[in-house]
């Protein structure tokens, strides 16, 4: 035991102990180098100019920002009514009773008058058109006007992410896409202003099986497995959802309805 507790590491096996690191460094840059992902890069990378990269770029970081782009565009138009000043003990001290709701952005202002109306409704309806109808309709067009030259190395270099992993009569389906998120978004920031949670619930999971109808249906993925995994992911999403309200779903029958039901049978 004292004999292997006196073991050194030879100076060359430090060395190796110490390049080891270095080795497995240059391993991952050699399958980087050999990937098909690489040959790409470095294809573009040359036959692309620096504003073209520029502009490829732009078109990525639409696609990237979009949600968030479209989800600020809306909350514009987002209100919650607190109090109706009808119902409740004391109706008559109700005061957040404005029959617009509050803007969610800002609790204390009334929705559509003042400065809402004034200012940010305007605002908002400018950035509706511009960031939640102009990419989708932009993508379109971008592939609409080069659908006869999507197989053309120059367009395939410029914006093959946007139509290679589909079929070929649905090159046009990412608008389609950015449509369906914006259909997303549109719930999420107008599922707040009702009251009920079963509410916000039930409108979620519309969207989730109305998406996933138009994906089946149509199946614009190349791959079938792809289709399969988008079909699969919504239905995780809309069963997690559904089960979700038997931890919000109202109260049951009172007991003078259930006494009421019984007299009737």
């Amino acid at each position: 035991m004292r004999g292997a507790a006196e073991i050194k590491l030879s100076p060359s096996s430090k060395a190796a102990s110490r390049l080891h690191p270095i080795q497995a460094l240059r391993k991952i840059l050699t399958l980087i180098h050999s990937s098909n992902f690489y040959r790409v890069l470095s294809q573009a990378d040359a036959t692309l100019g620096l504003n073209t990269q520029l502009w490829v770029m732009g078109v990525v970081a639409v696609f990237i920002l979009y949600p968030g782009w479209a989800q600020t565009a809306l909350s514009v138009f987002a209100c919650y009514k607190i109090d109706d000043g009808k119902t409740g003990l004391y109706a008559q001290n109700q005061k957040a009773a404005w029959r617009h709701g509050y803007w969610a952005r800002n609790m204390a202002q009334e929705c559509y008058t003042g400065v809402h109306l004034r200012l940010y409704v305007p605002i908002g309806i400018a950035a509706v058109d511009v960031l939640c109808f102009g990419p989708p309709l932009a993508s379109f067009l971008l592939m609409w006007n080069r659908r006869a030259e999507l197989g053309s190395k120059s367009v395939r270099n410029r914006y093959s992410f946007l139509y290679t992993r589909y079929k070929p009569r649905y090159f046009w389906w990412e608008s389609v896409l950015m449509l369906e998120e914006l259909m997303l978004v549109t719930v999420e920031v107008f599922g707040r202003g009702l009251k009920s949670v079963t509410h916000q619930i039930l409108v979620m999971l519309a969207a989730f099986i109305v998406i996933s109808a138009i994906n089946i249906t149509c199946k614009p993925n190349r791959l079938r497995i792809i289709t399969m995994f988008e079909f699969m992911s919504m239905t995780v999403l809309s069963l997690t959802v559904s089960l979700s309200l038997f931890f919000v779903v109202d109260d049951g029958l009172s007991a003078a309805d259930e006494v009421g039901g019984w007299t009737a049978w």
